[in-house]
């Protein structure tokens, strides 16, 4: 298993399951103004979200929901069903269509094909603390959109040890072939410009 480290973000010490979490949305004690999500048990806060990140997150919706329609279904920051003590909010996923939007349940990692996180203060949270949880989940292929360093991060191979077993990089100013979404141009999946083709 993967050392977890307890990073200053984490509010308490705590561990709360994915149960008691729940039942604290349910009785108004955590409301959608709160911004936190469950990590590891720990209820952390979610980062503000910088215009750079936004516009990311927004170019990322606009592509995939444009070139693939109703192909698959699409969460854009969102809870995902992963382990029973975390239940991260991805900034973007595309899953495997359901003509209800998961309304009987979020997503799981047999449902998700792609998870995206788009990073920039939240570089190391994405890297160190929340792709052990899904690998552990059993997501697929797990992208960090790195802003800082202007690359995509793509992790596959996903094991129970909280790794995975292939990481890709690539650039700003590359292209790569992906098995599901044709060819993808980083630099245009990047904040200001948006394009890939198939």
């Amino acid at each position: 298993m993967t050392k977890r480290i307890e990073p200053r973000f984490f509010l308490n010490t705590i561990d709360w399951t994915l149960e008691q979490y729940h039942s604290m949305v349910a009785a108004g004690v955590l409301t959608e103004n709160d911004r936190v999500e469950l990590l590891y048990g720990k209820i952390v806060p979610m980062s503000p979200v910088g215009r750079y990140h936004a516009a990311c997150v927004s170019n990322i919706q606009e592509f995939f929901i444009l070139s693939f329609g109703k192909k698959f279904t699409w969460r854009t920051q969102d809870p995902v069903a992963m382990l029973d003590n975390s239940e991260p909010e991805p900034d973007f996923i595309i899953a495997v269509r359901d003509e209800n939007n998961y309304a009987e349940g979020h997503p799981t990692g047999d449902d998700i094909l792609v998870l995206m996180e788009v990073s920039d203060s939240t570089l190391d949270k994405d890297r160190e603390h929340k792709l052990p949880i899904y690998a552990e989940g059993g997501v697929k292929e797990y992208w960090i959109i790195n802003l800082v360093e202007r690359q995509f991060e793509i992790y596959t191979v996903p094991n129970q040890g909280g790794t995975y077993g292939e990481q890709a990089i690539h650039q700003e100013g590359s292209t790569f072939e992906h098995k599901l979404l044709g060819t993808i141009e980083v630099s245009e999946l990047l904040p200001g410009i948006i394009s890939a083709r198939k």
